[in-house]
């Protein structure tokens, strides 16, 4: 019989909560009681965006919360990262690539221009 996962995703709403929260300010923290508490809210976070993962992104495309970053707990407050770039991609050429030289991301952004009715 197969395990129904999306029943066992609810209970890890408190976790999708402070992710959510994480990620709509770029980052922060979530105090626990005491550092046992925070490693397993830190645990329990990277059970929940597994779960995710394979309920939602089954085809291997990257969910929303694969963007945070935990770093090791080792107190009671868990630190919740964004994870970015670091560095600028230069092409052969030498240029710095933006997105006014993305064809098809000028074209996207055309198309939902249009589709939000602010270009006729």
């Amino acid at each position: 019989m197969r395990k129904k996962t999306s029943a066992r995703l609810g209970i890890y709403a408190d976790v999708r909560e402070v992710a959510d929260l994480a990620l709509a300010h770029g980052g922060g923290s979530y105090e626990c009681t005491d550092t046992g508490t925070a490693q397993n809210f830190a645990h329990r976070f990277y059970r929940f965006r597994q779960l995710f993962r394979e309920i939602h992104h089954a085809d291997g495309s990257l969910c929303p919360y694969d963007r945070l970053i935990l770093p090791r707990v080792e107190t009671e407050t868990v630190t919740f990262r964004i994870r970015e770039h670091q560095g600028t991609f230069r092409p052969a050429g030498g240029k710095p690539m933006t997105h006014d030289d993305d064809e098809l991301f000028n074209i996207a952004t055309q198309l939902a221009a249009k589709l939000k009715g602010e270009v006729k």
